[in-house]
């Protein structure tokens, strides 16, 4: 989510065959000025096989016109088309990157909706997987205009075949979508920060390769009225031993569901920081060596925006792209100083793959 929108499941099981990447096919769509949805068809590729990542970027001020969630069509076992979606239709357009990964084995991939009407603040489902070794990522819309606690959404797996969404303030609508990847190769730690009208906290956790691992976060927030960006939008970092989220501002209790993700098939990571001036339309993190064939993406849904009044959602969402060297983060809304922490994943190449790239729907 900028966001990116987006969140991932991994799991772990008794399989015999590695999980080895097959294809990525990368490119760029639009929902257009006054419009609610954009549909991207894709080269048919194993529905159980393949995940969807994306991130997006925006104009438009209310969470209505920006939250966009993706949904995935599927045609005799195959993954052939995939939608992105906002409930509000402004006269701002909304630009996508996303990214289809596809296994050639190892991985099963398992995918659903979610909502929350009125006053509901909580959502559950209930796919196979193992906790142990499992990642979620998810995105979704909502009716709600303010960008405020009613339209954060924190997601994660509360238990072996249980995936749970939280918000804390419950007004308006949510529909969202999410995927459960399993994954033999990873170990997956779960577990919540909470930062109580304070800047920043951390969690210890076993320790971990960093060259191997990467962390994905999302947030829900306590709030007595809609807040400021600064308060909701937050950089999400880890070392061997710790995650820590931090965020400009201190109003509110914000919590903050994480999973750290540790491969053990070969798969490799890095990380960077992508820091933008206050009316940078941009900027850029490098990676130490090429990494073609791979994935970049921001370790939590809402970046960090030091916005210190003001609530529009565009200052929180951010698309992130991939030239194999470097990462970059670029915004419709330069407002403020931003951060986007960012993972870039190598995934296992024992199998064949294929790459696939193109721009426009």
């Amino acid at each position: 989510m900028r966001g990116m929108a987006f969140l991932f499941a991994l799991i772990t099981g008794s399989y015999l065959q590695a999980a080895a990447i097959s294809s990525i096919q990368t490119g760029t769509a639009s929902i257009a000025t006054s419009g609610t949805t954009t549909s991207v068809n894709i080269t048919d590729v194993n529905a159980d096989l393949s995940a969807v990542f994306f991130t997006y970027r925006t104009s438009a001020t209310n969470a209505d016109d920006t939250l966009t969630y993706m949904t995935r069509t599927e045609s005799g076992g195959d993954l052939t088309d995939i939608a992105f979606t906002r409930s509000g239709n402004p006269a701002i357009a909304v630009t996508i990157r996303y990214y289809v990964v596809t296994w050639a084995s190892g991985v099963t991939v398992t995918d659903g909706t979610f909502s929350m009407a009125g006053t509901v603040g909580s959502a559950s489902a209930t796919p196979t997987f193992t906790k142990a070794s499992s990642f979620l990522i998810f995105s979704y819309m909502t009716t709600g205009s303010a960008f405020g606690a009613n339209n954060m959404v924190r997601g994660d797996l509360t238990g072996n075949n249980s995936v749970s969404f939280t918000r804390d303030s419950s007004t308006g609508s949510i529909t969202g979508t999410y995927q459960v990847i399993d994954y033999s190769g990873a170990s997956v730690q779960h577990s919540s920060i909470v930062l109580n009208t304070s800047t920043s906290n951390n969690d210890t956790i076993t320790s971990v390769t960093t060259g191997n691992s990467f962390l994905l976060t999302s947030c829900s927030l306590s709030y007595g009225s809609t807040g400021i960006v600064q308060d909701k939008t937050v950089k999400a970092t880890f070392s061997s031993t710790a995650v820590t989220v931090a965020r400009a501002g201190n109003g509110g209790v914000l919590t903050c569901a994480y999973q750290v993700v540790s491969f053990s098939d070969g798969t490799t990571t890095q990380t960077g920081l992508i820091s933008m001036a206050n009316l940078a339309a941009s900027g850029t993190a490098s990676i130490t060596s090429n990494v073609n064939y791979s994935l970049a993406i921001p370790t939590t849904m809402f970046s960090k925006n030091n916005k210190t009044s003001g609530n529009v959602t565009a200052y929180a969402v951010d698309e992130v792209s991939f030239d194999g060297t470097t990462v970059t983060g670029t915004r419709s809304d330069a407002s403020d100083a931003k951060e986007i922490q960012v993972s870039v994943i190598l995934f296992n190449t024992t199998a064949s793959r294929r790459i696939f790239g193109s721009e426009g729907d």
